[in-house]
């Protein structure tokens, strides 16, 4: 009896943990409609809880500095744009399921990332060492229209018209 009730308290527990119920078509929903940056702070936050060597700490932060600028477009037809610093690398992305998003960019390891959660402007991937991934990607929308990217200062800066 005790391990019926346990094993119904582990699989409801998984349940919840998942991305909110959402569907797979809400969940692409909730990615083409803006453009998505990396909330470094929140990160940096969650790290808090997470025991890492120094190799994995180093390669953490190095990963977030070079994405502080960075800037996520999932198109409804499947590209995935990602710019940083200016320079976009253009790819695709997927769901395999509503729980799992396929990012692939060139010279960038491809590997399936776990939704934890989504909702409208705000959805985080979850860690894995086993795929180097060593702390979850939390991710905000960034308001429709907006020219405004982060920098690596912490200030918000225009974006520079590469146009002229």
């Amino acid at each position: 009896m005790r391990y019926l009730l346990l094993s119904i308290i582990v699989v409801v527990n998984l349940w919840a943990c998942g991305n909110d119920g959402s569907s797979k078509q809400e969940v692409t929903d909730i990615l083409t409609k803006n453009a998505w940056r990396w909330d470094v702070q929140a990160i940096r936050d969650s790290m808090n809880k997470l025991t890492l060597g120094q190799s994995e700490f180093d390669v953490i932060m190095a990963a977030l500095k070079r994405m502080e600028t960075g800037v996520f477009e999932f198109g409804k037809d499947g590209t995935l744009t990602l710019t940083i610093q200016g320079e976009p690398r253009v790819g695709k992305w997927s769901l395999s399921d509503a729980t799992t998003l396929i990012m692939e960019l060139p010279n960038v390891v491809n590997t399936p990332n776990k939704i934890v959660s989504i909702e409208p402007g705000r959805f985080m991937l979850g860690s894995d060492k086993t795929q180097g991934m060593f702390f979850p990607k939390i991710f905000v929308a960034m308001e429709a229209g907006s020219t405004i990217r982060p920098d690596t200062t912490g200030t918000m800066t225009p974006q520079q018209d590469t146009m002229k």
